[in-house]
C-alpha cells in the first residue's frame, strides 16, 4: 500500500503539467486560427472595397475607340509616374495613352529605357526631353508627335536606338543630331519630312540601322 501510494504521488506532477502544457497548446492553437480567420477577412473586405471602387468610377472612364478589349480604356501619361525619379526602365507601349508628352518626363533623368510607342500620344516633343541624358533607347513611333523636334533632343549624347518613326514630325532636323556619336538606330520614317535626307546625317558614323522611307 506504501509504495502504491508513493507511485501515485510521484505521478500526479507529471500528469498535472502534461494537462497544464496540453490545454496551452490548444490556446496557442486558437489564438493562430483566429488570427489566420481575421487577416483573411481583412484581406477580403480590402480587395472588395478596391473592387467596388473601380466600378464606382468605371463609367466616368473614357473607353479606347481603337482597342478591343472589353476593358481598355484610354488614359493620358500618368504625373505620378514623374514622381519616380530613380526609375531606369519605363515601358508605356501599347498602354492606350493618349493627350501630351507631358513636360514632367524631364524629372525622370536616371531612364535608360523610354518606349512609348503605339499610343495616341498628340503634341510635340517637350524641350525636357534633353534632359534625360542617361537615355539609351527612346521609342516613341505610332503616336502622333508633331511639328519638328526638339534642338534639345541632341542633349541624348549616349542615346543608342532613337525610334520616332510614324508621326507627324516635320522638317527640318536640329542640327543637334549630329551629337549621337553612339547611336545606332534612326528611325525617323513615315513622318511628314520634306525635301531631301540633311547631310548632318552622314555624321552618325555609328549607326546600324536607318529607316527614313514611309
Amino acid at each position: 500500500m506504501d509504495l502504491l501510494a508513493h507511485t501515485r504521488l510521484c505521478t500526479l506532477p507529471f500528469s498535472f503539467v502534461s494537462v497544464l502544457v496540453l490545454h496551452y497548446w490548444l490556446l496557442f492553437v486558437v489564438v493562430i486560427v483566429v488570427v489566420f480567420n481575421v487577416t483573411v477577412i481583412t484581406a477580403t473586405l480590402q480587395s472588395n472595397r478596391c473592387v467596388c471602387a473601380l466600378d464606382e468610377h468605371r463609367e466616368h472612364l473614357p473607353t479606347s475607340h481603337s482597342s478591343t478589349a472589353e476593358n481598355d480604356v484610354q488614359t493620358e501619361i500618368p504625373l505620378y509616374i514623374t514622381n519616380l525619379t530613380n526609375l531606369e526602365y519605363l515601358d508605356l507601349a501599347s498602354a492606350t495613352m493618349r493627350g501630351e508628352l507631358i513636360t514632367e518626363i524631364g524629372r525622370l533623368v536616371k531612364l535608360k529605357t523610354l518606349k512609348l510607342s503605339r499610343n495616341e500620344l498628340e503634341s510635340s516633343m517637350p524641350s525636357e526631353i534633353g534632359y534625360l541624358t542617361d537615355l539609351l533607347e527612346f521609342d516613341a513611333r505610332h503616336n502622333s508627335l508633331y511639328h519638328t523636334l526638339p534642338t534639345e533632343l541632341g542633349n541624348l549624347a549616349n542615346v543608342m536606338h532613337l525610334l520616332l518613326g510614324s508621326n507627324l514630325l516635320e522638317s527640318p532636323l536640329p542640327s543637334t543630331f549630329s551629337a549621337f556619336s553612339n547611336l545606332r538606330a534612326l528611325d525617323i520614317g513615315g513622318n511628314q519630312f520634306n525635301g531631301t535626307l540633311p547631310a548632318l546625317l552622314g555624321n552618325l558614323t555609328t549607326l546600324v540601322d536607318l529607316a527614313v522611307g514611309e
